[in-house]
């Protein structure tokens, strides 16, 4: 199916966005049934056998060219009528208590809570990698979350993306949703690196299996997008609790590094440790922080109910070689942080 105009097709929006906004039913496919010759994490929205394909196509081929550029009659993307709400960015690396801590703010009544959408993590990888500019990201991001609200019928609410890859994204969320705010949860890189290994993402044995994240790599040990370029060899060749400890740095620094000149009101820093410890203190310092004090006993029961103190203090049954390794790879940024 192929839909150009998704103006004038109403009828079928609804069930298209839900499907792009769930990330449901897209495998990475060539048009003959095969898997295509993709790098693992360069995996476009348009190669995903989903209904919503098309009009994904659609916004991301013109938001990344600009206004006008195929020279056609067929709809180009601009900034929507309706403008959102201000946003709320959840971020910080994987395993780290993201979608812990977004579960939680996706249950006040003003805010329109969606996990980890496919059009945000495509445009880290476009942004990260150089492809995009801000501002064509910018575009991308502004057309793909007008659309996350209409498919909902969510206008009148704060739309708030959990996505870790969006770390990478933070100072364009930041230049062009100026009235957005930041939440960054920081874990002890360590726990997050033994919590990951326990996922199949990065593991090494999840190459005899071709599965792929929505909107992201290859499962495996194969370089990402966020990998330093002088280092793919080594990233392939590897363990798992390297390549986790890995990502925990990257994203960690990417997230700290471009929130640093954000001002207080617009970025909050949790710790994940104070979170499951204390989170009837944290939950109201968030509700204050979100400008919802009248929802922080409902957000703190929430995050008490849910809370796993047994989560810290994991890394400490490594063995002394597979602990060398987390600090040898972070140790510097976990010694920042004041884990070290």
């Amino acid at each position: 199916m192929r839909v150009s105009d998704p103006v004038n097709r109403k009828h079928k929006a609804l069930p298209i966005l839900e499907r792009f906004r769930r990330g449901t039913n897209m495998t990475p496919t060539s048009s003959r049934g095969t898997t295509p010759a993709t790098p693992a994490d360069e995996v476009a929205p348009w190669r995903f056998r989903s209904a919503g394909a098309a009009l994904i196509r659609t916004v991301a081929a013109d938001a990344a060219r600009g206004p006008g550029a195929r020279g056609d009659a067929r709809w180009t993307p601009s900034p929507p009528r309706i403008q959102l709400r201000p946003p709320i960015f959840i971020v910080g690396a994987p395993r780290s208590g993201t979608t812990y801590l977004g579960d939680a703010v996706g249950r006040l009544a003003s805010v329109a809570y969606h996990f980890e959408p496919v059009a945000t993590k495509y445009a880290a990888q476009r942004f990260a990698t150089g492809s995009w500019g801000s501002a064509q990201t910018a575009k991308y991001l502004r057309s793909a979350y007008w659309l996350l609200v209409a498919s909902r019928l969510e206008w009148g609410r704060r739309l708030c993306d959990k996505t870790p890859q969006a770390s990478f994204l933070v100072s364009v969320l930041a230049e062009h949703f100026p009235d957005s705010q930041f939440v960054h949860i920081v874990r002890d890189g360590r726990d997050a690196a033994v919590s990951y290994r326990e996922r199949p993402w990065l593991r090494q044995d999840s190459s005899a299996v071709l599965r792929f994240e929505p909107g992201g790599g290859r499962w495996g040990p194969y370089p990402r997008f966020w990998t330093e370029a002088d280092r793919q060899e080594e990233f392939r060749t590897t363990s798992d609790l390297h390549r986790c400890i890995w990502a925990w740095r990257r994203f960690t620094e990417a997230a700290a590094g471009q929130s640093a000149q954000l001002p207080e009101g617009r970025l909050l820093t949790v710790r994940y440790e104070h979170l499951v410890s204390d989170p009837h203190a944290v939950g109201q310092r968030l509700a204050e922080f979100l400008g919802e004090p009248r929802s922080a006993t409902s957000l703190m029961n929430h995050l008490a109910a849910t809370a796993n103190p047994a989560s810290v203090g994991r890394w400490r049954q490594l063995s002394r070689d597979e602990q060398s390794v987390l600090t040898d790879e972070a140790g510097t940024l976990l010694a920042d942080l004041g884990y070290l």
